[in-house]
């Protein structure tokens, strides 16, 4: 509560006969007194500090705290909110279509209790359950077009499988990649292999060239490569090619200062 907020109330208790009135010592008592003093910062103390300690004629924060937006009291409002229909859940069971159409596997949740007369609908997230379109061929495309010396048939069989179950993540796909039945290959082998058939395919059904499966194999091998010798520098090596930065900076700007 504000100290006027208490002034007003107190005021409300005086008599009316003794509200208006002053004595006269008072009056002249009040005028020897003079202006209030104000407190001077101390030296050495912030402007921002000292604005919020001293309370100079201000009146304080109110300890309970008032409602002062627009609309009314609050408590009303809860009422109105409050008087509202409540939505009602219900734990219902649903099928994933993204585990397969011969899945009859059965998963619960909550949702809002449906209207009778609406159709059952489709798993909401189902949605999301997107798929890598990985081409497929034909044994007369694969004698044609897509022998390779250095992989057999069984192997692209493979690879092919491996892009289909793990959705062209190549990662995981050398990860699964079976070094025991087939020989070792790298990440950049498997891609480079996985794109050149996609665009022999492409070529071989459309008669067109395309740059939609492009991979430089050669140039993923050398930014590896680059890479690796960048994260196996000593702390020596590192400080020695931060001191040769310096000293081209400082060449250069020497330069440029002649040429000026």
């Amino acid at each position: 509560m504000a100290n006027t907020d208490v002034l007003d109330i107190l005021s409300d208790t005086i008599p009316s006969t003794s509200r208006g009135t002053a004595n006269k010592d008072e009056i002249i008592r009040e005028k020897k007194k003079g202006p209030k003093k104000s407190i001077r910062r101390p030296e050495g103390m912030k402007r921002e500090v000292w604005s919020l300690i001293a309370q100079d004629d201000r009146e304080s924060v109110p300890i309970v705290p008032t409602d002062t937006k627009s609309g009314g009291n609050s408590y009303a409002r809860w009422i109105k909110h409050s008087a509202m229909k409540v939505r009602s859940w219900q734990w219902t069971p649903f099928t994933n279509s993204a585990r397969g159409s011969n899945d009859t596997f059965i998963l619960y949740h909550w949702q809002h209790k449906p209207n009778p007369d609406d159709p059952s609908q489709e798993y909401s997230f189902a949605k999301f359950n997107k798929h890598v379109d990985v081409p497929t061929y034909t044994d007369s495309e694969y004698e044609q077009y897509l022998q390779d010396k250095d992989w057999t048939r069984t192997e692209t069989d493979v690879l092919f499988d491996l892009c289909r179950r793990f959705e062209l993540k190549f990662l995981i796909i050398h990860d699964r990649w079976n070094n025991i039945l087939y020989p070792d290959r790298s990440v950049e082998d498997l891609k480079e292999r996985y794109y050149t058939i996609c665009t022999a395919l492409e070529y071989a059904r459309t008669k067109r060239h395309t740059d939609k499966y492009n991979f430089d194999a050669a140039h993923e091998r050398r930014r590896k490569e680059q890479l690796n010798k960048l994260l196996s520098r000593t702390k020596a090596e590192e400080e020695e090619e931060l001191y040769l930065m310096n000293e081209l900076k400082r060449i250069e700007n020497e330069r440029k200062e002649r040429e000026r």
